[in-house]
């Protein structure tokens, strides 16, 4: 889970920094750039053991990493293993 989890925090880095130029170069607004504390949060919660509460924060932070492709692609698969 280790490798995983450095795959994910190292995606999400460069996400994040990639989302900071294009704030301040295109004039994008806020609430569309995550700050590095979000981006930690996720990629603990990415990483939690217990699938169903993966689910419940994953759903939960839905508002704020639902703009995120890897959010959705964590979410499938936690859903795929609970055979939903």
């Amino acid at each position: 889970m280790t490798r995983k989890k450095d795959a994910l925090h190292s995606t999400l880095k460069s996400l994040h920094t990639y989302t900071n130029k294009m704030v301040n170069n295109k004039n994008v607004p806020d609430k569309l750039a995550l700050t590095p504390e979000q981006v930690e949060y996720f990629v603990s919660i990415a990483s939690q053991p217990n699938n169903t509460m993966r689910i419940c924060n994953l759903e939960k932070g839905q508002g704020d990493y639902g703009i995120l492709g890897e959010y959705w692609m964590v979410l499938a698969e936690c859903y795929y293993s609970e055979g939903e």
